[in-house]
């Protein structure tokens, strides 16, 4: 017997092929009767739960077609089969993340498929797709909020999605309304209001203040001169939308300065000086001549006392503005006066008239260290020299007026002098006068007997005995006077006096010892005749020089005899000296002739 044994697997079978949008199925092969089975990949890919079920699940199956085989061992034998999974699963999808956008517009950003083809679609909110296709397509109109937005990839008739969320945050759109010009300080602004966000409103240029910025239509004052540019800004979230309207305040900011007090009547008006239009001064009330009334700078003189107010108006194209300012002009005193005299010599009293109008209650600094308070006064000056005196008058809040003048007190002369000798002898002695006077411009001397002199050092002769003054009258060059008196200055006396004869005829009868008598007319003696003398010597010499006689008595003369002989007649030389009452000596030398 032979025994041939049959082991070939029968009724294997990997089960029906599939077509599937998935990459997992379950396999449903045949169980085998006998042996064993296991399942491998012929084409493709994938995973098997269990590759010796019959019945195992699969995963991770190839996009496409997927042969997988169905193989039993028995004994040593196999048997296999096949069966086909067919994954029509697309590309997996990927729309692009999530967006928060500030507009209604963006391009996607999808996957490109690689298996099937794409399309999108709208899930919630709304959009419009240039291109439902293309994976960049742009969309626009997106609208405010949420938007989603679907993204599929279909391969026949499997589909696969992914979705994307556009958050279009832009909030209603900024409009803050027409550019407008106004002849004014304040506008009302009109905004759109938003109905997505917030809004308030910002000064981007010139000047305003905002009622409330919040407000769509909320009201802005104090405009800016020109053109103001304003911003209405909406938000929402970080989301913003901007729009400017301009704004332009033609009413010139108009300014005339600040108000004044003056003390005088004129000043000068400074007002703004207007960037576009034109500007003028016009006076409103009080008093004033303008200088020129279209200068935004200009003097104001002849200005009343008081308040004078100045209205400074700039017109830019009838738009009107227009400001004032007050000039308060108080008007002050006149300080004046007049000093009677205004010069001289020392002691000098000068009386001061007082003329001022107004300026009451007044003081006086007469420049030497004095002062008053009396409106009219008087006031000496004893010292020489240039002062000045001021006269000070009070005008309103405490304002002083001063007025002021040189009063000039010359110099006053000294008279001073000295007289030498403080006696002297008649006659032909003189006195010398010696002027010690300072600042004196002329003289006068006075010598007690009658006579004067304009000389400055004079000599003087007196002609009879006496005891004199002597005074010394000075003036200076602005005559200015001063006098010195020197009591007993001078003591005249008769000095003494000495006359000798030259010739005279002695006595032929003989020798007479020299007397004589004064009333003996005789001639007979030769003497000198003198007065005053204290001390005498009378001595004759003949022609060879021989002493032929001396004396020393002014009582006893020569009788022409020498040694009891009458001398020849001829020419004799005699000499009279001596010693006067007043120290003074003398000297008397002369010839005589004897004659027979």
């Amino acid at each position: 017997e032979v025994v041939v044994s049959n082991n070939q697997p029968t009724n294997v079978s990997a089960g029906l092929n599939q077509i599937l949008c998935s990459d997992s199925s379950q396999l449903y092969s045949s169980e085998p009767l006998n042996g064993y089975g296991r399942w491998s990949i012929a084409q493709g890919s994938a995973t098997f739960v269990d590759n010796t079920a019959f019945n195992t699940m699969v995963h991770n199956l190839q996009k496409g077609d997927n042969l997988l085989r169905w193989t039993v061992y028995s004994q040593g034998c196999s048997y296999s089969d096949t069966v086909k999974i067919t994954n029509n699963l697309p590309s997996q999808p990927s729309a692009g993340p999530d967006q928060d956008i500030c507009g209604d517009q963006l391009a996607m950003a999808a996957n490109i498929p690689f298996i099937g083809t794409g399309q999108w679609s709208i899930v919630s909110g709304s959009a419009v797709f240039d291109d439902l296709s293309s994976p960049s397509a742009n969309v626009t109109a997106l609208g405010h909020g949420l938007n989603t937005l679907r993204w599929t990839i279909s391969n026949n008739n499997c589909d696969l999605y992914d979705n994307v969320v556009i958050t279009n945050s832009l909030p209603t759109l900024a409009y803050a309304g027409e550019d407008r010009t106004v002849c004014n300080t304040s506008a009302n602004l009109l905004a759109t209001p938003p109905t997505t966000g917030t809004g308030y409103w910002a000064v981007v240029s010139g000047f305003g203040v905002l009622t409330d910025p919040n407000q769509h239509d909320t009201q802005i004052t104090n405009l800016g001169f020109g053109a103001n540019t304003l911003r209405w800004i909406t938000e929402n979230g970080r989301c913003r939308t901007i729009d400017d309207v301009i704004i332009t305040n033609n009413l010139a900011d108009v300014y005339a300065g600040p108000d004044q007090t003056i003390y005088y009547d004129n000043t000068l008006l400074v007002g703004n000086n207007p960037s576009s239009g034109t500007g003028e001064w016009k006076l409103l009330a009080g008093i004033g001549t303008i200088t020129n009334s279209s200068n935004h700078e200009t003097q104001v003189t002849a200005l009343g006392g008081g308040a004078n107010t100045f209205s400074w108006t700039i017109d830019n194209g009838g738009c009107i503005a227009s400001d004032d300012v007050i000039i308060t002009y108080y008007v002050l005193p006149e300080a004046d006066f007049v000093p009677n005299p205004a010069s001289g010599c020392p002691p000098l009293t000068v009386s001061f008239v007082n003329n001022s109008i107004g300026g009451f209650p007044y003081s006086w600094d007469f420049g030497d260290g004095s002062s008053s308070t009396d409106p009219n006064t008087e006031h000496t000056y004893t010292v020489p020299g240039n002062y000045n005196v001021k006269l000070t008058a009070t005008g309103p809040d405490g304002i002083l007026v001063h007025k002021d003048t040189i009063i000039r007190v010359n110099e006053q002369p000294i008279a001073d002098f000295d007289v030498i000798p403080n006696t002297v002898y008649l006659p032909d002695d003189p006195i010398r006068c010696f002027n010690q006077s300072t600042n004196t411009d002329s003289v006068l001397w006075e010598f007690g007997d009658g006579l004067t002199s304009t000389e400055i050092n004079p000599s003087h002769d007196y002609t009879q005995e006496g005891v004199y003054d002597i005074t010394l009258h000075v003036w200076s060059g602005y005559q200015c006077y001063d006098s010195m008196i020197i009591q007993n200055a001078v003591i005249v006396e008769r000095s003494g006096v000495i006359i000798c004869p030259n010739a005279f005829t002695p006595n032929l009868n003989g020798p007479t010892g020299g007397q004589y008598n004064d009333n003996d007319y005789s001639n007979d003696v030769f003497h000198c005749f003198g007065e005053g003398i204290e001390e005498y010597q009378l001595e004759i010499f003949n022609r060879w020089g021989i002493l032929v006689y001396e004396s020393h008595d002014i009582n006893i003369g020569w009788d022409g005899y020498y040694k009891g002989k009458l001398m020849d007649e001829g020419v004799f030389v005699f000499r009279a000296s001596g010693r006067f009452n007043n120290g003074k000596r003398f000297a008397n030398t002369g010839s005589l002739i004897l004659l027979h």
